[in-house]
This record gives structure tokens, C-alpha cells and sequence, in this order.
């Protein structure tokens, strides 16, 4: 087996942009009056939860200097039953890499069939001490006994937190799987930014009036690092703002005050839409995007610290389209030249 190498493979990824596109242009108008933003990305949590078919489409760019390197990624959520009714839960969640020439080659696969998570990793750059292909690795959610598991489902997601990457790519397409379905108890959040910050002379602590966030508003998005608009319409950056004057609620997360401390800062935005506009006792939110930018320096030997600015758009899609996905493993005669590696056991 070896990934298919393309020019950004965004022919397959198309549709999955047109219809992030669709959904953003039927934008309700909506009041401004906010619960605390935890309840406001709790009930859009809960909206995506009810979803038996889930894309989260992942795309971006990481800046070192002059040098660009496109960021794609895919996840894939499928929930569904056999033929005798036995519930099973499907995954895929592809990773690209693209090189300077604008060469697109897959990095990362994970495959759940319902039953086994298999995870697929290319080695970009074979050498004489390490020629594999890349590895391949499986471990399974499903047990065979004819009574399913009732940890079946927190099974899958916490196989496929240990598989994916820590940070990255996909790293965050993963965390919002899981807190859409790892608790028994229903759908979970946790502050996106760990730190404390520091806005208006206010200082906000994690877990204090409902964590970091800054107060929610219908003014686009602006991005502090990059110092960009978001356009709810298009989901994409200008450096002025765009011509729509309201639009989503944004619950906004800036931790840009610690990058002269650690050199590291981010900014994250929750995109929600209202959908329950014509109730004033409650109101009920979907999750259009989440924008992330983070800053960093990078140690040089001998050198200055280099910056990198990294940004992505998370873009969660409900769809029964699973034309893209993968759900079924590579064959054995597929992986010749691949090294077979120890899957980590599932552990809660």
C-alpha cells in the first residue's frame, strides 16, 4: 500500500467545502442574549450529538517565516446497526502533509469498521536504517461475546484518542469527537485554553464565571494574532472587516497575553448559530466553525527563535455522504513493506 500522492487532494474535499459554504449562508439573524458561553457550546454539543453521521473537515496553514505548509485534515463519524440489529460505530480520519511543490501525500489513516480500529502511519522519508513504507497497528472496541458491550462507544473514542496525534492536524477534530460522545452521561466541554488571561484588565481563571472566554458577541470574529476578520459567510480571513453586520455568536478565547511570558499564545472562536430566535426563555445553538491561531517561538541552534503562526478552521458537517470515507481495512497484501507495530490497549 502506499497513500495516493496528489496536487492538495481537494477534489475529494470539495463537496465537504461547498456544503460548509451552503450551511453558512442560512445564517439566522439572531437577538444578543447570552447564557454563559459553556451553555451556549453545550447546546450546540448537543445538537451535533444527535447526528447519526458526522465530517469534521480540518483545514488551515502553518507559517515558519516565508515557508507555508498547508494543513488538511478529515474525520469521519458514522453511526449506524448490522444486519442483526447490533449497534456499530465507524470512523475515519485522514491526515495530509504537502511539501513545498505543492505535493499532497496522506500522512495518517484510522479505520474503525464497527469493530477493530486500525491506524495507518506513512514514513514520508525512508532511510537504510528505517525502509518501511510506514506502520500499521490495530486494536479492538468491539468485542465478540453476542451481548455488546455497554462501553462500546467510549471504547471506540478513547481507541481513537490514543491513535491520533497529541496536537496537530487532526488533535482537535478528535477532542470534539470525544467530547460529543465519550460520557455516558451526555455531551461534555472543556475550556479550548488552559491558561489564565488577561483582558480589559480583568484577569480570568479557568474554571472561574465559566473559564477564559471574553464576552460573547455578533461582531465578527477577529483574530488578534494574525489580526484578520473572519467573514461568517465564507469562513475565510481579510484584513478589513466584512460587509455583514450581524451574523453568529462568537464565544471567543484569546490567551495571546502569555506568548511575551512563554512564548506561546492562542485564540480560539466558537462560531454558533441561534436557531430558537423567537423564544426569549431559552435559546438553542448550533456550532457552525471553530477558528484556531496559535504563536510560538521555535528554538534555532545558534540562531533566534523562529516564529510560527499556525491557523485552522474546524468545520463540523452533518452528512449521510460517506462516499470519501473509508470504514473497511487494507487488505495484507496491501501493506507489503509496511512493519506491523503493538497497538496500545484501550485505557479509560
Amino acid at each position: 500500500m502506499s497513500f495516493t500522492k496528489t496536487r492538495l487532494s481537494l477534489a475529494l474535499l470539495a463537496p465537504l467545502l461547498l456544503a460548509v459554504g451552503a450551511s453558512a449562508q442560512t445564517t439566522p439573524v439572531a437577538p444578543v442574549s447570552y447564557a454563559v458561553p459553556d451553555e451556549s457550546i453545550l447546546s450546540a454539543y448537543q445538537d451535533l450529538a444527535t447526528k447519526n453521521g458526522l465530517c469534521f473537515l480540518v483545514s488551515g496553514q502553518q507559517v515558519d517565516g516565508n515557508v507555508v505548509t498547508p494543513i488538511f485534515a478529515t474525520l469521519f463519524y458514522q453511526s449506524t446497526t448490522d444486519s442483526t440489529g447490533r449497534p456499530q460505530i465507524k470512523v475515519n480520519l485522514k491526515e495530509w502533509y504537502t511539501a513545498q511543490n505543492g505535493t499532497s501525500q496522506q500522512t495518517l489513516e484510522i479505520v474503525g469498521d464497527g469493530k477493530t480500529l486500525f491506524t495507518y502511519r506513512a514514513n514520508l522519508n525512508p532511510t537504510a536504517s528505517n525502509r518501511f513504507l510506514g506502520t500499521y497497528s490495530a486494536v479492538m472496541y468491539d468485542a465478540p461475546p453476542a451481548t455488546q458491550s455497554t462501553t462500546y462507544a467510549t471504547d471506540l473514542i478513547f481507541a481513537l484518542s490514543q491513535a491520533a496525534p497529541a496536537e496537530g492536524r487532526s488533535s482537535y477534530a478528535v477532542r470534539l469527537l470525544r467530547e460529543l460522545f465519550e460520557s455516558s452521561n451526555g455531551v461534555q466541554y472543556h475550556d479550548w485554553v488552559p491558561f489564565p488571561l488577561t483582558s480589559a484588565g480583568i484577569t480570568q481563571v479557568q474554571g472561574v464565571s465559566g473559564g477564559p472566554w471574553q464576552t460573547p458577541s455578533t461582531v465578527p470574529y477577529f483574530d488578534p494574532i494574525r489580526r484578520l476578520y473572519a467573514d461568517p459567510v465564507s469562513g475565510q480571513f481579510a484584513p478589513t472587516p466584512p460587509s455583514v453586520s450581524t451574523g453568529p455568536t462568537y464565544v471567543y478565547y484569546n490567551d495571546g497575553a502569555s506568548y511575551a511570558t512563554y512564548g506561546v499564545g492562542k485564540a480560539i472562536a466558537f462560531e454558533l448559530n441561534n436557531s430558537n430566535i423567537s423564544s426569549s426563555l431559552s435559546e438553542t445553538f448550533t456550532l457552525n466553525r471553530i477558528y484556531f491561531t496559535q504563536i510560538q517561538n521555535m528554538p534555532q541552534k545558534g540562531a533566534l527563535p523562529k516564529t510560527r503562526v499556525t491557523a485552522w478552521t474546524l468545520s463540523p458537517i452533518a452528512t449521510s455522504d460517506f462516499s470519501t470515507a473509508r470504514f473497511t481495512p487494507y487488505l495484507q497484501k496491501d501493506l507489503q513493506g509496511w512493519r506491523n507495530v503493538v497497538a496500545t490497549p484501550i485505557r479509560h
